[in-house]
């Protein structure tokens, strides 16, 4: 069964054909002009079916079968019907195509579709080569970029090693300095501790200390028995216990004799020499004198605690303002100044 369909697009005339002016050089009479519609808008569409199965003519017009005899109009000799034509030039063709198909024709066509297909597989086959040969080139590649990141992955592996031996190192290290930190600490915790103790000890040695003023320097003197005749006279049996009693180094440019400092051996020693020094002072309203010292004078002597140099500037701001009447009494005690 064999089928074909058609399509004929619609014309519409604007000025329609009036004939031939000339037949043999068919030329028009007059100019026409005509507009034909698109086949997707407006169109003719025809299929004919042929199939010796076929037992009579059908025809369908609109998706409606119309029925009509052999004799009529679509059948028709004298109008060359189309039906009839179709039928004919299928007859034809069919004896055309037989006589062309002779075996010459079927050999050279036989030989023609063999060199076709020679052809088409030389090419596949040089495509194929092409194709494995850029694959084996391109394979061949990346193994060597899978050899030189497999060489810089070992590389990588070594340094994360030594990193980790590093990090090692370093872990052990910060270790020890935190060790060594600790015991700086400790260190410095018992450092502060024998300060605080120093500090101690410098107040309670510069508290056990007295400072003589007033007492002249004589060449070759014996300051301890100087001391002791203050002691004597002043009734302070047994004299008190001294750790070192000396002149302080004279200052340069300075008239003023050097004071003698009195190391005791504790502060009882002290307090109770500087009683007695108290005791005379208010019984007697007076000054100690160089006369307690076995000089021929009745000069004013000093006798004061050793101060520490904030103290003594404490101290000697305080006798100023007692001098100018702003405290009533200035007095020290255990290197302390009170006012």
């Amino acid at each position: 069964m064999r089928s074909v369909t058609c399509k004929a697009p619609v014309n519409i005339a604007r000025i329609i054909y009036w004939g031939k002016r000339h037949k043999e050089l068919i030329l028009p009479i007059n100019d026409s002009i005509s507009m034909a519609l698109g086949t997707n808008e407006l169109c003719a569409k025809t299929t004919i079916t042929a199939s010796e199965k076929f037992q009579h003519n059908r025809m369908w017009l609109n998706d409606e079968e119309l029925l009509y005899e052999e004799d009529s109009r679509l059948m028709s000799s004298s109008t060359s019907p189309p039906i009839k034509r179709t039928r004919n030039n299928a007859g034809a063709a069919s004896e055309r195509l037989s006589d062309a198909l002779s075996p010459q024709l079927l050999e050279m066509l036989k030989d023609r579709f063999e060199e076709q297909t020679n052809q088409i597989a030389s090419h596949v086959r040089n495509a194929e080569q092409r194709i494995l040969s850029s694959l084996m080139e391109r394979l061949d590649s990346i193994a060597g970029e899978v050899k030189q990141m497999g060489a810089r992955v070992i590389d990588l592996e070594r340094e994360v090693v030594d990193l980790r031996s590093q990090r090692d190192r370093l872990d052990e290290r910060v270790e020890r300095l935190d060790r060594e930190v600790a015991d700086l600490r400790t260190l410095g915790g018992r450092v502060g501790g024998i300060e605080a103790r120093l500090a101690a000890e410098h107040m309670a040695t510069s508290a056990c200390e007295l400072r003589i003023h007033g007492v002249p320097f004589v060449e070759g003197e014996n300051v301890r028995a100087l001391f002791n005749k203050l002691c004597f006279n002043l009734q302070l049996t047994p004299p008190p216990r001294i750790r070192d009693v000396f002149r302080a180094r004279q200052t340069q440019h300075s008239n003023v004799d050097p004071v003698i400092i009195v190391k005791m051996e504790n502060v009882r020693e002290k307090i109770n020499l500087l009683s007695k020094i108290g005791i005379y002072r208010r019984e007697s309203k007076r000054q100690l004198g160089l006369q307690f010292f076995s000089f021929d004078s009745e000069a004013a002597v000093y006798v004061n605690e050793q101060f520490l140099s904030e103290n003594y500037i404490i101290f000697k701001e305080a006798m100023r303002m007692k001098k100018h009447k702003i405290l009533a009494a200035v007095f020290t005690r255990r290197g302390l100044v009170h006012v």
